[in-house]
C-alpha cells in the first residue's frame, strides 16, 4: 500500500513516524470574585431597654410597666 505524496520504497517499520501537532489549549479566563457585603449590626435591643429607663413609665416590680400618673378614667364630664 503506497501512501499518497510519498515517494520510494521502505518497510512501514523503517519509516519516521511523522510528529502529530498539539494543539495548544486555550487559556480560561478567571472569573473576578464577587465582593462579600458586610452586614450592618442592628442594635435594637438596647434602644428599646434605653427609653424604658428614661423614666417613661415606673417599674412596679411585676414586670409591667405603668405610666408615672395614673389615667382616672370617669364616665362624668
Amino acid at each position: 500500500m503506497k501512501e499518497e505524496g510519498r515517494s520510494g520504497g521502505g518497510s512501514r517499520r523503517s519509516r519516521k513516524k511523522k510528529k502529530k501537532k498539539k494543539k495548544k489549549k486555550k487559556k480560561k479566563k478567571k472569573k473576578k470574585k464577587k465582593k462579600k457585603k458586610k452586614k450592618k449590626r442592628r442594635r435594637r435591643k438596647t434602644r428599646r431597654r434605653r427609653k424604658k429607663e428614661e423614666g417613661r413609665g415606673v417599674y412596679t416590680g411585676d414586670n409591667s410597666w405603668c405610666p408615672t400618673e395614673p389615667i382616672i378614667y370617669s364616665y362624668n364630664p
